[in-house]
């Protein structure tokens, strides 16, 4: 899963890794925001709009996220702005 993943960006509290970011991109036109995931302990933060934000970052200046998810809250799409 992780080996196989474009853009891979982590969230750590010193040692412990508290999320993650996984996408598949080709850097330029498209990112699928693939997982988004938040240690509990550490929610409600704006520690995954940070990653989402890092990812971003990452891309080029034209490319657009899309996040493809039966599973996804309303109140996190209108939180993250991810369609």
């Amino acid at each position: 899963m992780l080996e196989h993943a474009d853009l891979l960006c982590p969230s750590w509290d010193g040692e412990n890794l508290i999320g993650v970011a996984r996408s598949l991109t080709d850097f330029e036109y498209c990112c699928y925001l693939s997982d988004l995931a938040v240690d509990e302990a550490y929610q409600k933060q704006g520690i995954g709009r940070e990653l989402i934000r890092f990812t971003q970052s990452r891309l080029g200046s034209r490319a657009k996220m899309v996040q493809i998810s039966t599973c996804m809250p309303s109140s996190m799409t209108r939180l993250t702005g991810i369609r």
